[in-house]
């Protein structure tokens, strides 16, 4: 492989945009868990119609699904960009700018 300074620019960015968007879904994913948790923690409330524990169940779920599914389509997205290399590495170097 022909290491020219623009393929070293695009590896770099590459490989800190990966290591920012992997810190910043770890600490969504966090988030996550910690809803998880505290929507799994009993709640010592009043209960006014006997159903109110299933509604607030029900709204947990959807609460959790929807921020999963916002999360991992981020992701998805996220590996379809960055999940390639930035450039053919056995390609020669000639479509780089000449080097001055």
């Amino acid at each position: 492989m022909e290491m020219t300074p623009r393929r070293q620019q695009m590896i770099d960015a590459h490989v800190a945009e990966t290591r920012a968007l992997m810190a910043d879904y770890a600490f969504q994913l966090n988030d996550l868990v910690r809803f998880a948790l505290s929507a799994a923690q009993d709640k010592p409330l009043k209960v006014y119609y006997p159903m109110d524990p299933v509604n607030e169940a029900i709204r947990n779920w959807r609460g959790l699904s929807q921020k999963l599914a916002r999360l991992a389509a981020e992701v998805e997205a996220t590996t379809q960009r960055l999940g390639v290399q930035p450039f053919d590495p056995e390609a020669p170097a000639a479509g780089d700018p000449p080097q001055r």
